[in-house]
């Protein structure tokens, strides 16, 4: 990959076949991806080496590859808490096994990171669900390591500062997926000062835009690049003047016609990045 692609979160083409959504991807004139969930017959052998031939068909590249869990729901904070990566103890040892899965196929396909929401992040370090939370965290980190793949935490369902605090107690090679929509959409983060503690730790970066809840116990919402209050080109400036090389994965869901909203934000970062 060139320094800085932009690329784009697979399942935003809103295209349920992989081959489909590659082939719009490509005409979208886009080079890399990260991974959404795929049909389960992908995380096999047999399955990673299909996706791997049709990446090298459109030529197309995998940065990361994410793991979603079936039942997520992102409707409100209650249901993020219920319903969200490994907080939930009921579902913990089967989302463990669905991520081991997960980054046996990004090492397959030759994606070098795995992101995921890890689960809303307990205000105190004492509650049931830290100590959950830490514990699968470092199984997955660890499994990572074992298979040559990075782990990176998607942002924004804690702060900043609990982030890394979280991190450090992990005790393994644990990276970030930045989202600075997702600070303002949970209201919980300035993204540009949230950036300034996490960035030396930043292997991915989501490129999304958001506005802040209207009301407590709400979510804010999406909004497409540059009219929300996420900071986006100031955030891509501020991550290419410090170093880093990775691709920007447009995460937009907002509009109708998914590809056509993906073409502005490809306009969007290219204005961006022409403005370093």
């Amino acid at each position: 990959m060139k320094p800085n692609e932009i690329g784009v979160f697979l399942k935003c083409t809103g295209i349920q076949d992989p081959e489909k959504a590659l082939a719009a991807v490509k005409e979208l004139g886009l080079n890399v991806i990260q991974v959404s969930k795929l049909p389960d017959e992908y995380y096999s052998e047999e399955g990673a080496r299909r996706f791997v031939e049709l990446l090298e068909r459109y030529g197309i590249k995998a940065s990361s590859v994410v793991i979603v869990h079936e039942g997520e729901r992102y409707s409100n904070w209650q249901t993020v808490e219920k319903t969200v990566g490994y907080l939930p103890p009921e579902t913990l040892q089967d989302r463990l096994e669905y991520s081991r899965r997960c980054i046996d196929f990004a090492a397959a396909v030759g994606a070098p990171t795995v992101t995921t929401h890890m689960g809303v992040l307990p205000h105190d370090s004492s509650a049931a669900g830290y100590p959950r939370l830490l514990g699968a965290v470092r199984e997955v980190a660890s499994y990572c390591k074992s298979r040559e793949v990075i782990l990176a935490l998607e942002t924004g369902q804690e702060t900043a500062a609990g982030l890394v605090e979280f991190i450090d107690h992990v005790g393994e090679d644990v990276k970030v997926n930045f989202d600075g929509a997702n600070f303002i959409i949970y209201g919980l983060d300035d993204p540009l000062e949230a950036l300034e503690i996490l960035k030396d730790l930043i292997v991915s970066v989501h490129a999304k835009d958001g506005l802040p809840p209207t009301e407590p116990g709400l979510l804010g919402k999406e909004v497409p690049l540059g009219e929300g209050k996420a900071e986006v080109c100031e955030t891509v400036r501020k991550l290419v003047r410090s170093g880093y090389a990775g691709p920007f994965i447009m995460e937009i869901y907002a509009g109708k016609d998914r590809l056509s909203e993906l073409r502005k934000g490809k306009a969007f970062l290219e204005n961006c990045l022409e403005h370093v």
